[in-house]
């Protein structure tokens, strides 16, 4: 469905992805799978392991969580904390509308990470700084 250098210019365009290199992000969209969805179904339930990391391509997801529910839009990345701790999902994820999702597997990402550390330096970057805003507000 979508070229690699179209999956190149979406990844991008996905805040955690925002700081690599394009040949890196290349590498990524190489292995990443896409899927689509209907409306009303579930892409992961609150408590699962997190072995997939779910990018909002096109469409509108809920997140329901035990603090409320808010509707997110294309071009983002479901619960990256989570993918990359290793930990299950801290909220449900079904879609409002027909969606396109990338998805990455963790071990192919792993691999990928390994084998790229200006990749792994990246992501790294990005949730220091995403880690850093959040201790910022609450100091506050």
């Amino acid at each position: 469905m979508y070229k690699t250098i179209e999956k190149v210019l979406i990844l991008h365009e996905i805040d955690v992805f925002s700081l690599a290199a394009t040949e890196h992000l290349g590498k990524l969209a190489i292995v990443c799978r896409t899927r689509q969805l209907t409306r009303g179904e579930v892409i992961y339930e609150a408590g699962a392991s997190c072995k997939t990391l779910h990018i909002l391509v096109s469409g509108k997801i809920e997140l329901g969580s035990p603090n409320g529910r808010r509707a997110i839009s294309e071009s983002c990345c479901l619960d990256y904390w989570a993918f990359f701790a290793e930990s299950p999902h801290y909220s449900k994820a079904q879609a409002l509308s027909d969606c396109v999702l990338f998805e990455l597997d963790f071990h192919e990402v792993s691999d990928i990470l390994t084998a790229e550390p200006e990749l792994s330096l990246a992501i790294l970057k990005f949730l220091a700084r995403q880690g850093r805003a959040v201790n910022a507000e609450s100091e506050l």
